[in-house]
């Protein structure tokens, strides 16, 4: 019966040995675990202990969801780049916020903006010419006939076309020298082109010499000015005071036909306008000259002989600038 105890009391100290250290074990296994998830902390499984069907220890994993639904929240998603967009660069359009309204003001702006206009040195200028001229009374009415089918068959040749002149740092892009194929002329100069002749102004206008002048609003960018020359007469080789401060003056090269020359008489000015288009950075765009003019006693020279004559007609000139630099 002694042995019988001691025997017992052996194996149930053998077993408690075993059992010891099979925890120890386990507890290894578990902080093994632990230390496996702090290396991998995506990591959403997490170590469980659990009894055997034999009374032992075993280790199982179990989801973890905390951690599942954290990891899935703080999940990146894949940047995506956008496209660029290149926003269309505008220039804000210049507006005029008040145009002038009396005649002195009108003719101040208009005299800066077209002498400023003729001060550029990089533009292009298109230039239409109309001139219509009739003889009233010549010799006899076949003469008068002959002279005017002459006129006209002499100006169909420019009326009406343009002629564009491309200035670059104040000179003509064209040769001076060489003839136009289609127009016969050659290229001019920016002073002798563009009015007025010979002058490096194109207005020096006053109140003195004009009957009215008005300004009226085109957009929020342009107004367009109107001005009424006063009449007055002049001898033919003498530039009309009044005229020549805003425009260019009829002249005997005008009516230059070779066989038929005006050589002298008294030329009246009437109906002379200037109508301008002016732009908000201070430029004329657009302007047009308009005379009348008629003589009662001029001389026309055929085939070097002169005779008495008489003779209206009208003129017209438009420009227009552009590309202004």
């Amino acid at each position: 019966m002694k042995y019988a105890i001691k025997i017992i009391s052996a194996l149930l100290a053998v077993t408690t040995l075993f059992s010891l250290m099979a925890c120890e074990n386990i507890y290894d296994q578990v902080a093994a675990t632990a230390t496996q998830q702090n290396e991998d902390k995506s990591s959403t499984k997490k170590p469980v202990i659990v009894t055997d069907d034999d009374g032992g220890f075993i280790i199982e994993t179990e989801e973890d969801e905390s951690n599942t639904e954290k990891n899935s929240s703080t999940t990146r998603k894949p940047k995506t780049t956008r496209p660029t967009t290149t926003k269309p660069t505008t220039t804000k359009k210049k507006v005029i916020e008040k145009i002038p309204s009396t005649v002195a003001e009108i003719l101040n702006e208009y005299n800066k903006a077209a002498n400023i206009t003729k001060a550029q040195n990089n533009m292009t200028v298109d230039k239409t010419c109309d001139v219509e001229i009739e003889i009233d009374e010549f010799i006899s009415e076949q003469w008068k006939k002959t002279a005017n089918d002459l006129v006209k068959s002499f100006m169909e040749k420019y009326n009406g076309q343009p002629v564009r002149e491309v200035y670059v740092n104040g000179k003509p892009t064209r040769d001076t020298k060489t003839k136009d194929k289609k127009t016969g002329r050659v290229a001019a100069e920016k002073d002798i082109f563009i009015p007025i002749m010979y002058k490096d102004y194109m207005s020096c206008l006053t109140t003195n010499g004009v009957t009215s002048a008005t300004a009226t609003r085109t957009s929020d960018s342009t107004y367009e000015v109107v001005i009424r020359l006063k009449s007055e007469s002049t001898d033919l080789h003498t530039p009309p005071p009044i005229t020549v401060t805003g425009m260019d003056y009829f002249d005997q090269e005008v009516f230059d036909l070779g066989v038929f020359k005006f050589k002298s008489g008294t030329v009246n000015y009437k109906n002379c306008v200037i109508t301008a288009t002016i732009n908000a950075d201070g430029f004329v765009e657009n302007v047009k000259h308009e005379m009348s003019v008629s003589s009662t006693d001029a001389v026309v020279s055929v085939i070097g002989i002169p005779i008495d004559g008489k003779l209206h007609g009208d003129y017209t000139t438009t420009f227009s600038f552009s590309n202004i630099k």
